[in-house]
């Protein structure tokens, strides 16, 4: 292990040691000094999820954002652990009662179920355990974090930590950056993806507002106010028009929220609320039309209105013949519905517990529609999300996954919004912002899959529990406390007395069991995935580029010790091995990636290259015919098919599978608009016409060719061996 990976491990220890030893002097071998350490261990890590996971730098993000996810998940194993810990020292586990915790439980249990359904548990295991680490942070919040100022201060951190992003981000479209991002030219910030920014923004953007009503300060009201246009601003720099669409639905629940609460009467008696309201409002509308450098976001969003009309008027021929079905919808729109559509077929096949969570990526390519060939849905790039989150639970978890995530998000607000009238003034404005900010994410993740991403994925669960958190009460402190705004000082009531008595034996078995349980979960999907990642990307960033093969062979190797079941590795030995024509070293890592993750068009494209040139052309054969059946516009898998044939003399099926590999070309270029013309598919069709004895048909080929490129000597020198009727090598 590295420098960097133990001081990631153990990061998030330090600061409560540091705090315990210096601030409390208790000894960690006293039971009040290790349950003081293991608070200080949750409050820490709180933090750090609020403020260090959105800050975290990887630039590869754009994919994967893998960096991000494992900071995140060791975050909160460590917490969880830390929370298991304290109940054994305590003796006690106190779970409070929230009718949202039922459904993440319920949510929690289709994840297993699916699990046990799906045909690749490798990948479902790291996804089961990202969404359980969501599930730990939910009840750890619930149920550990006691006082509004512990709130107060995750709330604080998330909110600079977002005007950190947001400033990073618009330095970007001023061409201010340090790092090469994948973004093209669009703003990215620490989050590496421009939908993934917006996504995280619109989340921000409430809680400011609510900061900029509950101030007491005017100085902090500007503040608040100046971090609420640069959070707008570099939202438009984002150019994500669901994102946006998603913010002006979120503000228009938080006036509405409003009018509930106070009642009109009631709500413009206080002038200084609609005003705030109105400038908002105002700076979000200024923004968007006087700020130069938007064309490109004013122009996409003109294509909202049209596109909004052809996604209602095919719904009912998307619902009921999803397998007859063709979108009329072109560009993004029209990739967004083709792929909905996957997931949609990939829930019939299997309405009830769905596929598997994680396994979309393996599962689409025998389910997309075979007509319809753009960005996400080819050999080289097999889509990888649903684009949506909901088409993507419905793909994996099926009805019983569905059905928990909407029971969870109504029960959130039905409980939240009835207990918003018992609320005082400011606990009223800070739930009301974090109700629209679970709002705006889940409109926003109609077309997208934010919830799936550390950065967006966290902050939302993060506003869950906390605003179940406020709406639950708080023993002991349900009068007379004011906030003084998120960033202004504020002293904490002292901590509740601990308890040291009553220590069963049950509870403290089921604890060290837990506990013992979440250490392995963290080692299998956070730090070990981890760690195999940081060497898989010296390979791809330096070593593919600037190294021998040895060097990047033994850096995947590397990786496969941490992690024996990461198809990346497998299937870049396999591309190293092929780049320098070792066919039968890279056939061998192809077919350990075939063990795992089979059916996927490049993989099959890609063995067929390892069987062709080892001397299996019937394996070969196999492979190829697979890739196409995956991807019926892979021109190139039919036209090595086609080569195949030659191999064995069955000019008849040679001849086909060039014919199909022309036309899959002439269809790609509709849609790219490339040239249509496929040279070498024309000219091995000129042999195998001529080797079937149909020697006109071989000469009317070999002109066609001549015409187009009349400076081929290849083709000239086979018209003249044609023309003179001699055999063809």
């Amino acid at each position: 292990m590295t420098f960097f990976e133990w001081f990631l491990f153990f990061l998030v220890l330090i600061v409560p040691f540091i705090a315990t030893i210096f601030l409390k002097r208790e000894k960690l071998t006293s039971v009040a000094g290790r349950t003081y350490f293991y608070s200080i261990l949750i409050d820490t890590g709180l933090i750090l999820l609020a403020g260090a996971v959105p800050l975290v730098l990887d630039t590869r993000s754009f994919t994967a954002g893998l960096m991000k996810t494992s900071f995140s998940e060791i975050i909160i194993f460590t917490i969880f652990l830390a929370w298991l810990l304290k109940a054994v020292e305590e003796s006690r586990l106190n779970l409070r009662h929230s009718p949202i915790a039922l459904f993440v439980l319920i949510i929690l249990w289709s994840c297993i179920i699916s699990f046990f359904t799906s045909s690749f548990k490798f990948a479902s295991i790291k996804e089961m355990f990202r969404i359980f680490s969501y599930g730990m942070l939910f009840f750890v919040i619930a149920n550990e974090v006691d006082s509004r100022a512990r709130i107060q201060r995750i709330l604080s951190v998330l909110l600079v930590s977002g005007a950190v992003v947001a400033i990073y981000g618009l330095a970007q479209s001023l061409g201010y950056d340090f790092i090469s991002w994948e973004s093209t030219g669009r703003a990215v910030s620490f989050i590496g993806n421009p939908n993934f920014l917006g996504g995280f923004l619109i989340m921000i953007i409430p809680l400011c507002i609510s900061a900029l009503l509950i101030s007491k300060s005017w100085l902090y009201r500007l503040l608040y106010f100046i971090v609420f246009l640069v959070l707008v601003l570099c939202l438009m720099r984002t150019f994500t028009r669901t994102s946006i669409i998603a913010l002006f639905a979120g503000f228009l629940l938080y006036v509405v929220l409003n009018l509930l609460k106070q009642g009109p009467s009631g709500t413009f008696s206080k002038p200084f609320i609609p005003i705030v309201l109105t400038g908002v409002a105002a700076g979000i509308f200024i923004i968007f039309i006087f700020t130069p450098g938007l064309q490109l976001l004013k122009t996409k969003s003109k294509n909202i209105i049209p596109s909004a009309r052809i996604i209602l008027k095919e719904a009912p021929e998307f619902i009921f013949r999803p397998y007859g079905f063709k979108t009329n919808a072109t560009e993004n729109i029209g990739v967004r519905i083709t792929i909905w559509q996957t997931a949609y077929r990939m829930f019939l096949s299997r309405p009830l517990f769905g596929w598997g969570v994680g396994t979309l990526v393996y599962n689409a390519p025998l389910h997309r529609p075979s007509f319809y060939k753009l960005k996400g849905f080819g050999r080289a790039n097999i889509v990888e999300h649903a684009h949506s989150e909901y088409f993507e639970i419905l793909a994996e978890q099926g009805l019983v996954g569905i059905l928990a995530f909407l029971g969870l998000i109504a029960s959130f607000f039905v409980y939240s919004v009835k207990k918003l009238k018992c609320l005082n003034r400011d606990d009223f404005y800070l739930v009301s912002g974090g109700i629209c900010a679970v709002f705006c994410c889940l409109v926003d993740n109609t077309a997208s899959v934010n919830l799936r991403i550390s950065s967006t994925g966290v902050t939302f669960w993060l506003l869950v529990g906390i605003m179940n958190r406020i709406t639950m009460g708080f023993d002991g402190d349900r009068h007379g406390h004011q906030y003084q705004g998120f960033l202004e000082h504020q002293e904490e009531r002292a901590p509740a007395s601990l308890m040291h008595a009553g220590k069963h034996l049950n509870l403290k078995f089921l604890s060290v069991l837990l506990i013992i349980l979440v250490g392995i979960f963290l080692w299998i999907s956070a730090l070990k995935p981890l760690f195999a990642d940081l060497h898989l990307g010296r390979v791809t960033k330096v070593l593919k580029k600037y190294g021998p093969p040895e060097a990047s062979l033994r850096e995947c190797e590397v990786a496969l010790m941490y992690e024996p079941t990461n198809v990346d590795a497998l299937f870049l030995i396999g591309n190293i091995y092929a780049s320098h024509g070792r066919w039968k070293e890279a056939r061998i890592a192809y077919e350990n990636v075939a063990r795992f993750s089979p059916f996927r068009g490049q993989l099959d494209y890609n063995l067929g290259l390892a069987y062709f040139n080892t001397g299996l052309p019937e394996k070969a054969i196999n492979s190829f015919r697979i890739a196409t059946e995956i991807d019926s516009t892979d021109y190139m898998a039919y036209q090595m098919l086609g080569l195949c044939y030659t191999v064995s003399a069955d000019w008849q099926r040679s001849l086909e599978a060039f014919k199909r590999a022309s036309e899959a070309k002439r269809e790609i270029a509709a849609l790219e608009g490339n040239d249509p013309f496929f040279l070498d598919a024309f000219y091995n069709m000129g042999t195998a016409y001529y080797k079937l004895g149909e020697k006109r048909e071989a000469i009317e080929i070999y002109d066609k060719i001549s015409k187009i490129a009349p400076h081929d000597t290849a083709t000239l020198e086979m018209l003249s061996l044609i023309r003179a009727g001699k055999d063809l090598k």
